[in-house]
Formats: structure tokens, C-alpha cells, sequence
């Protein structure tokens, strides 16, 4: 398997009694790249990301997440991966910011998100007034002789 991929299944089998979650899944997911897994309820697209995750054993199969086993190099995997299921999400009224530096303090070595936000674009731009006492209809020009 290679471990330049961000996920690689093949074979993936994981049943539960006699019901069959996943039958033999092969998959394939780039670095760098957004995947989604699609599909019908019970198609078994939670069991799958559980896997993946470290969460659940494959019956049958191997899996790697950026090169690593998730049952057996789950310390080492789980500070590298993060997870969005469809119900989650970020509070609306959070801003970006506070979010990342609640988010950065879970890990041991973070990102810092200063740097995490100019990457991404988000910086906040230097406001016009930015020096001003106040902000005026002036513009901080100097007042009139």
C-alpha cells in the first residue's frame, strides 16, 4: 500500500451477526484532496469512517490512514486526523479565529492559527481607521485649517 495516500482500503469486510455492513470495499483517497463517501442508509458509510478512524475492526481488509494502521498506530494517527460528520459542524456564530486557537488546544503541537488563518485567506485585513482614536467621516484625514 502507499503511503503517500490520505486513505487507502482494500478489501475492506466488516460484519455485524449476519448483517453485512461493508462487503469487500476498495478505496482509494489523495492527500490534499476533499472526499466524500456517498450512499444510501446502511450502504455502510459510518462503519467505514469508524474503521478508518480506529473506532471499530475491520473483519476482513486492510486500512491505512496516511500510512498508518488506526488500530495499531491509533496514537500516532489520532492527532493527525479530524473528522466532519454531516451533523457536526462549527456553531454559526463562532468566528474563525476563536474557533481554531478552541481547535488548536486539543493537540499537542498545533498549528499556530495566526498562521492557520493567513493560509487559508482569512486573516482579518488592517481596518482603515486602524491608528485612529476614533473612526470619523473624516477618514482620519486632519482636520480642516
Amino acid at each position: 500500500m502507499c503511503s503517500a495516500l490520505a486513505v487507502e482500503i482494500d478489501g475492506l469486510v466488516k460484519n455485524y451477526g449476519r448483517t453485512s455492513a461493508v462487503a469487500g470495499l476498495s478505496l482509494r483517497a489523495e492527500r490534499s484532496q476533499v472526499t466524500a463517501i456517498l450512499g444510501p442508509n446502511g450502504a455502510g458509510k459510518t462503519t467505514t469512517i469508524e474503521i478508518c478512524e480506529g473506532y471499530r475492526r475491520p473483519d476482513q481488509g486492510i486500512v491505512r490512514v496516511l500510512g498508518l494502521d488506526p488500530i495499531r498506530d491509533a496514537k500516532r494517527l489520532r492527532p493527525k486526523v479530524g473528522v466532519m460528520l454531516q451533523s457536526g459542524g462549527i456553531p454559526t456564530a463562532a468566528r474563525a479565529g476563536e474557533y481554531l486557537r478552541v481547535m488548536a488546544s486539543f493537540y499537542a503541537d498545533p498549528i499556530t492559527p495566526a498562521l492557520l488563518l493567513d493560509r487559508l485567506g482569512l486573516a482579518a485585513p488592517v481596518p482603515r481607521s486602524a491608528g485612529c482614536p476614533a473612526a470619523s467621516s473624516s477618514g482620519c484625514r486632519s482636520p480642516r485649517p
